[in-house]
């Protein structure tokens, strides 16, 4: 009986060894998980508890204009931005932050909300901080877990030339922005990305690298200084970039619509390059600068005027007068009339039991192609799309450049429309159109839309004898050796069109502008050869469009430009007195610049 209790008690012993050897077992393993595998795991967890990284973007690139007159800087400006979560555990804060700042509380609430991305994604809420605010911030800094100062890039507007539907300006990235840059790891919600115009279209080019500097805070989420063991990360700045824009025509050309509303285009139409581009009205890209406020972005989208509309891109309007050189082109292309063959103006065409009427009331007389042109004979044109018909019609009119973007290197543009046989048949149904609809079209009225960048485009290949070349502002940019990297846009030839046929046309287009009868007179330029369209399109809305397209050759240059002013009325009394006034303005700056001091061009400076 003594040697079975002695032998159970050995058992309970041993048993309870095993039990105590097996946990001190699991606790050697599970410290060497903790503290060996699993080291770095928990030590980055720690210093995500202790140490805070607070990036900073690195500075946009630069943009110059053609000579190299800067047009889009950064200056550096205090901001202040807040971690939701720490604000969230502590509205004593936001009461501190609401008097600091000067802000009524219930506004700086909107501002976390609107901007909140994440419980722990820094939100900004003010830019462009004085330095007395900034002082009263810094004193009680301790008191303000959560809340960071920092001292960022914006961009400054350094041109007189406003450029507002050009550059474009910067905007916090969202989660649909983060899906269409996911093929790179440098963007985090809150950073600021182009959100258009150039700023967008060029965001690869003009985006810095960001930098990082490590802050030590305490378990309340107060700063209490730098990480000693951790280097900060310098940020790069992104590459410069040139543009073919000439800042002073530009601006002048912008002075010419303060009290209108419409566009200005002016190419070189050999190779593409945008000289001046005007919206109006337009908008002050400096309060883009920082971060908006809420209330001056309603005021802009409620704004009558539509001043964020980029009408020389996207704004779609009836071509009037200027379209019937399409219709021109293609009788002279498809040999269905010479351009001696005439038609008779009573001023009326009579089809069926309707009259369409020209704009002269008593008509023209008998003219023939280059009349027609000259006094823009309605008439006319109403005869010979008949002839013509709405095959070739739309087959030449998408040749010109017509019912399809151009390509500009801006993130949005219209295509426009060109009615050809399967649109009118989608439209009112096959077998339900009439002539009377190819009878407006080929005046430029009734389905047919465009843009002005467009009509530059298309004025430029008559212009040309047939090369059609990207419309596009970038030129150049500037990478880390400080070499000029040219950009490329495509450009071909038409080979559809025979150089008889640009020759008539523009005949007629230089009647238009020196004719005894031209309705574009008021377009001319002296010393140099022009050639040109205008044009009165009916607006349902309220008063005609203006319109005049024509072109300038002198001694070396070729420039292309497109006039449009939305309810000016006729088109040689509103938009070719400004078109004239713009070219003008091109040859007085070119001969400025022949006497001043050589400025710098990129000719001679870029790297194919």
């Amino acid at each position: 009986m003594f040697v079975s209790d002695n032998f159970v008690g050995r058992g309970r012993y041993l048993s309870l060894m095993v039990v105590v050897a097996g946990l001190f077992l699991i606790l050697i393993g599970r410290f060497y998980s903790l503290q060996i595998h699993q080291h770095q795991k928990y030590v980055s967890q720690a210093d995500a508890n202790r140490i805070r990284e607070v990036s900073h973007q690195g500075p946009r690139g630069l943009i110059f204009d053609r000579y190299g007159a800067l047009l889009v800087d950064n200056r550096f400006t205090y901001m202040l931005s807040a971690i939701p979560w720490e604000l969230q555990k502590s509205p004593r804060v936001m009461g501190e932050l609401s008097q600091y700042l000067d802000l009524d509380n219930q506004k700086l609430k909107s501002r976390l909300k609107e901007g909140y991305r994440g419980e722990f994604i820094p939100v900004r809420l003010a830019s462009g901080l004085t330095f007395p605010t900034i002082s009263r911030l810094e004193e009680h800094r301790l008191e303000l877990p959560g809340v960071i100062l920092s001292n960022d890039p914006i961009r400054y507007y350094a041109s007189g030339a406003r450029l507002a539907h050009v550059l474009g300006y910067l905007r916090e990235i969202d989660r649909r922005d983060l899906e269409k840059f996911r093929r790179t790891k440098k963007y985090q919600l809150g950073d600021l990305v182009g959100f258009n115009g150039l700023e967008r279209e060029y965001e690869d080019i003009l985006c810095g690298e960001k930098g990082y500097r490590y802050i030590q805070v305490n378990a309340i989420g107060q700063e209490i200084g730098p990480v000693e063991d951790r280097d900060p990360i310098q940020p790069k700045p992104g590459y410069n970039l040139y543009l073919s824009l000439d800042a002073q025509l530009q601006a002048y050309t912008e002075s010419q619509f303060d009290t209108l509303r419409g566009s200005v285009v002016v190419l070189n139409p050999n190779n593409g390059e945008i000289l001046a581009f005007v919206s109006a009205p337009t908008y002050d890209l400096s309060i883009f600068s920082g971060a908006i406020d809420a209330a001056d972005w309603r005021a802009l989208e409620a704004d009558s005027t539509r001043p964020l509309f980029n009408r020389a891109a996207t704004g779609t309007y009836p071509p009037g007068s200027t379209f019937k050189l399409v219709t021109a082109v293609a009788a002279l292309q498809e040999k269905v009339v010479t351009p001696k063959w005439t038609v008779n103006d009573p001023g009326y065409y009579q089809l069926g039991r309707r009259r369409f009427k020209c704009w002269k009331p008593y008509g023209h007389g008998r003219v023939n192609m280059f009349d027609a042109i000259e006094q823009s004979c309605n008439v006319y044109f109403y005869t010979l799309i008949r002839k013509v018909g709405i095959d070739a019609w739309a087959k030449y009119a998408k040749l010109l450049g017509f019912g399809e973007p151009t390509g500009i290197d801006l993130p949005e543009e219209a295509s426009g429309i060109v009615p050809d046989r399967k649109w009118m048949d989608n439209r009112y149904g096959k077998g339900r159109w009439t002539e009377g609809h190819l009878l407006n079209m080929t005046v430029g009225q009734g389905n047919v839309l465009v843009t002005p960048l467009q009509m530059a485009k298309y004025v430029g290949i008559l212009a040309t004898n047939g090369i059609v070349a990207t419309p596009h502002f970038g030129v150049a940019y500037e990478t880390e050796e400080g070499q000029l990297q040219q950009i490329n846009y495509p450009r071909h030839q038409i080979t559809e069109i025979d150089t008889s046929t640009y020759r008539i046309i523009k005949e007629g287009m230089h009647r238009v502008i020196y004719g005894q009868h031209g309705t574009g007179w008021r377009a001319r330029v002296p010393g140099a050869d022009m050639y040109g369209k205008t044009g009165t399109a009916q607006n349902p809305h309220g008063d005609d469009h203006a319109w005049f397209v024509g072109a300038m050759m002198h001694e070396q240059d070729t420039l292309a430009v497109a006039v449009m002013v939305e309810n000016g009325g006729g088109g040689g009394h509103t938009a070719a007195p400004i078109a004239g006034k713009i070219l003008r303005k091109y040859l007085q700056l070119q001969e400025e610049r022949k006497v001043e001091a050589p400025s710098r061009m990129l000719s001679g400076r870029i790297s194919q």
